[in-house]
């Protein structure tokens, strides 16, 4: 319980200071530390449903002399800390399902595999022994190095002990592996003893023990789960992971995202090139009859797109906070596409977006839609500035509300200070 009280105190805080769970920066610790508390409750305490949220009220209270600011948003903390805990439970048993079966198939494997490197050990072992004779000085690591490949060698016998008994392989080791390296160092051991294939029979015997990295990436893509997450029940099954080639996934699908990103856009071909810009009528009319002056054709993850120009548009374009209008563009060939505003130039505007070809239509009708349906008019200034800043469009917070008044005072007042100074110089002049 300690586990639990610990997350959601550090949680809660954290929200209630402006912080919210997200996929980057501080919003991923603050997702990471939420989800090792709900697996924790999932995995130990048998909670299959949201369980977080309903200590919020408690927390509140208990700390409401020392941290005021959690009590007076614990309805907004509770919600985003519900929303959390309902996506993660619906992916978190498959995912620990994933993980046992990954678990399953590396035990599987070792208790095959080990056998086969028996021989090698083995063999290791006789030499060790001839170079131990000859060389007392090695004695003692001869004798280290020989119970740990004996521990490795039992493996299979003891294969039912399952995450203690991995664990114990995965020290065996590393304690062999660290013991041929001090046994390199000693003269004319390289001319005694195969080290390079013992190294690489432990070295396979280490990976046989560590998740690949692509599995863990898969289980955090899929499933949600973080990859530290991932090493801490690797942990308590007797595993690891390879972190680096977890953060070699990650880096390939992040290029793979970056390359569906990007677009090619062909040359403008002009159809009415009279027209030096777009002249906006969507103060006064949400229909225009009007001419093309141009297109071009856009090739993006979509497919093929045909961007257009228009001479006049009721369509407002995007620009800063402001989203787009959308409505339709009836072409004079009698086809219907979809209208966008979207600024493209300092004089021109992207009118339409369609995925048929423009070319052979001079003429259409731009009709509004939703060109009353903008975001920011819908919402209070204060939250409109929300979304303007932070790009989140759920309300401000009350701290977060005085937070921007008081910013906007400040910058007021030191405007009115300049102005001063200006007036005063001038009549000092």
């Amino acid at each position: 319980m300690r586990v639990i009280a610990d997350h959601i105190r550090a949680v809660s805080f954290a929200i209630a200071d402006g912080l919210v769970p997200s996929n980057a920066k501080a919003g991923y610790v603050i997702r990471r530390i939420l989800r090792r508390a709900i697996r924790y409750g999932y995995s130990y305490l048998n909670l299959t449903e949201p369980f977080m949220t309903k200590l919020v009220p408690t927390l509140a209270m208990q700390f409401a002399d020392v941290f005021p600011e959690l009590n007076a948003q614990r309805d907004f903390v509770a919600t985003v800390i519900r929303e959390e805990e309902v996506a993660f439970l619906r992916t978190l048993g498959s995912g620990l399902g994933r993980v046992d079966s990954i678990a399953n198939e590396l035990s599987q494997s070792i208790m095959a595999n080990i056998p086969k490197l028996t021989p090698t050990l083995s063999d290791f072992a006789k030499s060790m022994e001839s170079f131990a004779r000859l060389n007392p000085s090695a004695t003692g690591l001869s004798q280290n190095l020989a119970a740990s490949l004996s521990a490795i060698k039992k493996f299979p016998e003891n294969a039912k002990a399952s995450a203690a008994t991995l664990s114990g392989l995965s020290s065996q080791v590393s304690k062999s592996l660290e013991g041929l390296k001090s046994l390199s160092k000693l003269p004319d051991v390289q001319s005694s003893i195969d080290l390079d294939s013992l190294s690489k029979a432990l070295q396979s015997i280490r990976e046989a023990v560590r998740i690949p990295g692509e599995t863990v990436f898969e289980l955090n893509d899929t499933f949600g789960f973080p990859a530290d997450l991932t090493a801490l029940i690797a942990r308590e099954k007797g595993l690891s992971i390879d972190e680096e080639g977890f953060q070699k996934a990650l880096q390939e699908q992040k290029a793979r995202s970056r390359k569906d990103a990007t677009s090619s856009a062909g040359d403008w071909i002009d159809v009415n090139d009279s027209v030096d810009r777009t002249r906006f009528v969507g103060y006064d009319q949400t229909e225009a009859d009007t001419v093309i002056v141009k297109y071009r054709r856009v090739q993006n993850k979509q497919g093929t797109q045909y961007q257009i120009v228009l001479a006049e548009t009721p369509f407002y374009a995007e620009s800063g906070g402001q989203i787009g209008d959308t409505g339709v563009l009836v072409l004079t060939t009698g086809e219907q596409v979809r209208g966008i505003g979207q600024i493209l130039e300092a004089t021109r505007q992207v009118d339409a977006v369609t995925q048929s070809n423009a070319a052979g239509a001079e003429q259409a009708t731009a009709i509004g839609g939703q060109l009353l349906a903008q975001a920011g008019n819908l919402t209070s200034q204060l939250d409109r500035m929300q979304t303007l800043i932070t790009g989140d469009a759920r309300p401000l917070r009350p701290r977060q509300q005085a937070d921007l008044i008081g910013f906007q005072r400040q910058r007021i007042s030191d405007g009115i200070h300049e102005i001063n100074q200006g007036l005063f110089g001038w009549f000092c002049f």
